[in-house]
């Protein structure tokens, strides 16, 4: 989820950045895309970059190579027992019906 959060919040400074160009634009500049044309640019930036989490949920990676991934990589959260992101198997059903809620 922190990963799907992430990843949005990206997608809405770039909408954002070409929101604004568009509206600084003069109306009879050939850079000027018609409302169609923005909607369409909205709708993929988010979905190309929702792809990035829905990939990580569809991955079916043991728990216990997970816990080895983030040893490996030394964190000072995983001491302070702050480990976000770990799903097992049994959650991931549960997980996946969030994610549909949310998206809805």
């Amino acid at each position: 989820f922190w990963l799907l959060t992430v990843v949005l919040v990206c997608g809405s400074f770039i909408i954002l950045l070409f929101a604004r160009y568009q509206s600084l634009l003069s109306p009879w500049s050939k850079l000027r895309v018609s409302q169609n044309c923005r909607i369409v640019f909205y709708v993929y930036v988010h979905a190309s970059l929702s792809l990035i989490p829905i990939g990580y949920l569809l991955v079916d990676t043991p728990l216990e190579v997970q816990k080895k991934m983030l040893q490996y990589f030394e964190l000072d959260w995983i001491a302070d027992g702050k480990v976000f992101g770990i799903f097992n198997g049994v959650q991931r059903y549960s997980q996946n019906i969030v994610f549909v809620v949310v998206l809805v």
